[in-house]
């Protein structure tokens, strides 16, 4: 069946890959939301004060600042912000208060639905998940270049089509990820009849994959899917060798192909694909042509394209290639000719790679190399290897993890959240989840807040109903604690980060060692126990 379907879904998207123009695909990961994307020659990010801000083309009011100017540097469009996605020349943003906007075509931004949690653009069918975990989508813009505003009956508003949704990515045609991890897309259905499925309920739509925890949909050129044990996996199209596989085949490619291990980002773009590994390091594949993967625009494979023999090889990379370190996702964009790449560091800052055009995405870099090709009307630079943007940065990201130790010969697992540090992942605990975890015992102690955290050893600590069960959804941005923790009235010299929680709610996070080393109870690791408190 998986090979039935997805071999169905390869024929419809290269039968119509010379009629559509190739743009961004936003990941769609459990428990996670955008705070970075990039379009077909448009991106935006949100800042540590959940601003959003754009720059690019804007030839069709996709930058929401109600001008049809293009911008170089980026522009202030909407404050509290916290998921953005760009499409081809639309882009969409969920607020902090959950509402949905969209904007372009001339359109100003309007408010289309509450209660969102997630949405992806795509290239031609937005659809976004609410708070219940239903799937709402619009869009014909094959028919009406508005449609994907969703703003009206004319223009297909939003409908609710399925539930128990997790996940979504639109790229030619979308896929989800269920509530149970398993990873559906629309079966036999073209793009031209695929509002009609979508729109009226059509259930056509197939599980193919289980145990998925994030996807990327791409146009033409092929999907990615992570699953839960952090293995990548790729199927479709693969003429730029985009697969990973090693070859530019473009046969039996319908059955889902295993890339690599221990991946916690991936975003299929214009036909080459980047992924992030748990260490922080940044892999790509596929098209060359600008030097978009990051990698000094260094091909093992070429391919002569008919359509722009002016060109020369097309310069292709078959296998995965190592691009950088301390990166903790990437977001792959572009149309037709021209393709993007932005890089998010584990700090917080973005780079960038690829065509370096005036007014575009890539104007905030000057390029390290230049092209000159007759298809561009002369000489352009393009960025080969990442280049960081300046005066750009996003709040950085933790992310959801459990740790298991034993306390005083019990197993206790912990609700943790992890940040990029060196080449790994280092987990930070709650604060109030040790001090129940601990109260009662010889190095109990209390948690306070008087402008500063506070903590009183020797005191038995009151419960506020967080412990242990903070309500996060996924990934959250952080903020680096600057003020003192205060240890029985003493400054301590802890790191340490907050977290707000989707309540409004704040809470501190720190390393289990710097908390044993100030509260005075042993934390250390063995073969036989891993890591381990002694409290007496």
């Amino acid at each position: 069946m998986k090979k039935r379907v997805l071999s169905l879904i390869l024929a419809v998207v290269l039968a119509c890959a010379l009629a559509t123009p190739a743009g961004a695909y936003d990941m769609g990961k459990i428990g996670s939301q955008n705070r970075v994307s990039v379009g077909g020659e448009h991106a935006a990010y949100i800042d540590k004060d959940n601003t959003l801000w754009m720059w690019g083309w804007n030839n069709r009011g996709q930058l929401g600042n109600s001008t049809t100017e293009n911008f170089s540097t980026p522009v202030k469009v909407m404050e509290n912000v916290c998921a953005v996605s760009c499409g081809l020349w639309n882009t969409a943003a969920i607020r902090t208060d959950g509402s949905l906007w969209t904007w372009g075509n001339g359109q100003s931004p309007q408010k289309i639905l509450e209660d969102v949690v997630s949405v992806s653009c795509g290239v031609q069918y937005p659809g976004a998940i609410k708070k219940d975990g239903s799937l709402w989508v619009w869009g014909d813009a094959w028919k009406n270049r508005y449609s994907y505003l969703g703003i009206n009956e004319d223009f297909h508003s939003p409908v609710r089509r399925m539930d128990d949704v997790a996940a979504f990515s639109s790229g030619i045609l979308p896929a989800v990820i269920k509530t149970d991890k398993t990873l559906w897309l629309w079966a036999n259905v073209t793009p031209e009849v695929y509002p009609q499925y979508i729109m009226q309920g059509n259930p056509a739509v197939e599980k193919v994959l289980d145990d998925v925890s994030a996807l990327s949909c791409g146009h033409y050129d092929g999907m990615a899917a992570i699953q839960a044990d952090g293995s990548l996996w790729t199927w479709g199209s693969n003429r730029f060798g985009e697969l990973g596989i090693g070859n530019k085949e473009t046969g039996e490619n319908f059955e889902f192909k295993k890339i690599m291990d221990q991946v916690t980002s991936v975003s299929v773009g214009n036909g080459y694909m980047c992924a992030v590994k748990e260490d922080g390091t940044l892999w790509a594949w596929g098209v060359n042509m600008w030097g978009n993967l990051g990698n000094g625009r260094v091909s093992n494979d070429s391919l002569m394209m008919t359509s722009r023999d002016d060109w020369g090889p097309y310069l292709i990379q078959t296998t995965p290639v190592k691009v950088a370190g301390n990166v903790a996702e990437v977001h792959a964009g572009g149309e037709n000719e021209t393709m993007y790449t932005i890089i998010v560091k584990s700090d917080g800052s973005l780079w960038y790679c690829g065509i370096c055009q005036a007014e575009s995405i890539g104007s905030l870099v000057p390029g390290n190399q230049k092209l000159n090709l007759n298809y561009f009307n002369g000489e352009f630079a393009i960025q080969t290897v990442p280049a960081m943007i300046p005066g750009i940065s996003v709040a950085p990201t933790a992310y959801p993890s459990t740790q298991t130790v034993d306390v005083d010969g019990k197993a206790i697992e912990f609700q943790c959240y992890a940040l990029k540090e060196g080449n790994g992942m280092t987990n930070y605990i709650k604060l109030r989840d040790l001090a129940d975890i601990l109260n009662g015992s010889a190095v109990q102690f209390e948690v306070g807040w008087n402008g500063n955290v506070t903590i009183t050893t020797g005191k038995s600590y009151t419960k506020n109903g967080s412990e242990q069960n903070t309500p996060f959804s996924g990934n959250r941005t952080y903020k680096e604690v600057t003020d003192q923790t205060m240890v029985d009235g003493k400054a301590a010299d802890l790191a340490a980060f907050t977290l707000t929680d989707d309540a409004g709610g704040g809470y501190t996070y720190y390393k289990l060692r710097d908390l044993g080393a100030a509260l005075g109870f042993k934390v250390d690791w063995t073969a036989e126990r891993g890591i381990f408190i002694e409290t007496k």
